[in-house]
């Protein structure tokens, strides 16, 4: 896992993204301190407290006259825990720090627009690979499942230019956001994966190929670049081959999942043979797909079915 996985897993799918600093530390464990200089105190107690034992449900915060605060565990699972006042203190991720530090990463333009109040939808700023060339991104975390393809659809639709849509995490991506992005000629990033630790934040290897991706898919074309007919023939057939690819791993991770949760052990993942056998491809073929840059949500398939964590967690 790349250092900043659990906390794009955390803030995925939360209408807000409150909490004490204890649950962001055991939420964020191994990248907290790579998250800590985001975070701000909204002015909120909490009501629950996370307890120390792991698996075991919250505890309840009581706040006496005198001023002493516990929490404690109705059930009698979790031993009574004396807090402070900036135990309960519930933290956030501002927009803006939020729209900083991916910009940042990500060496974009920042935008200079106006904040959410959430974050449901950031317009985060513009990718701009040439001085006349500017790409819109923003970042969406809508924690309203149902009505995010809805907000993505508006936002596309009023700008009428390909965009970047960051979301947080591979399991972000459902299948109408998909077509939403497909029919605008969007490409969807997961930055899970793409975002790695550090202070202040950084861009991995993965982000220059999304980048590659959308260019192809937006259809922009540089002074550098050149096409024949005969490179357009083939990328066709690596495209249906990359197709077939991604529906076969799909089924595997499926399947895999299954047995993860079951408790069992995590199924060897197909070998390109194995691949090209079932889909009827030479290993070549095989091949070439899985190590094409323009083919990114293959590549991160590929490589999640050797993770136990990603496989439990797949969504699909």
């Amino acid at each position: 896992m790349h250092p900043l996985d659990r906390f794009w897993r955390f803030i995925d799918g939360r209408s807000e993204s409150g909490a004490v600093i204890a649950e962001w530390q055991s939420e964020c464990d191994g990248c907290f301190e790579y998250i800590r200089p985001l975070l701000r105190p909204n002015g909120r107690k909490a009501s629950i407290y996370p307890s120390a034992r792991s698996g075991h449900p919250p505890l309840r915060v009581v706040e006496h006259d005198d001023g002493r605060i516990v929490a404690i565990c109705d059930r009698g699972m979790s031993p009574r825990t004396n807090l402070t006042a900036a135990d309960i203190s519930i933290h956030v991720v501002p927009p803006g720090s939020l729209r900083g530090a991916i910009a940042g990463a990500l060496q974009l333009r920042v935008s200079r627009g106006p904040l959410p109040s959430s974050l449901d939808l950031i317009d985060v700023g513009t990718w701009c690979p040439q001085p006349a060339s500017r790409f819109p991104v923003v970042f969406l975390g809508n924690g309203v499942r149902d009505d995010r393809h809805l907000l993505l659809h508006e936002t596309l639709e009023r700008s009428k230019r390909p965009h970047l849509v960051l979301v947080p995490c591979q399991e972000s991506m459902d299948g109408s956001l998909s077509e939403v992005a497909e029919k605008f000629k969007a490409t969807i990033v997961p930055l899970e994966g793409v975002i790695t630790g550090g202070w202040p934040w950084r861009a991995s290897p993965e982000w220059a190929v999304y980048l590659d991706g959308f260019c192809k898919r937006a259809g922009v074309k540089f002074p550098s670049s050149f096409t024949n007919r005969g490179a357009r023939r083939r990328r066709a057939s690596r495209a249906n081959a990359a197709d077939a690819l991604k529906v076969e791993l799909h089924r595997h991770l499926r399947d895999a999942r299954k047995v993860v949760r079951a408790g069992g052990p995590l199924p060897d993942r197909p070998t390109q043979q194995a691949l090209a056998r079932t889909l009827g491809l030479s290993e070549s073929q095989v091949s070439r797909c899985l190590n094409d840059g323009r083919e990114p949500e293959l590549r991160l398939l590929w490589e999640r079915s050797l993770d136990s964590e990603q496989v439990y967690h797949y969504r699909r």
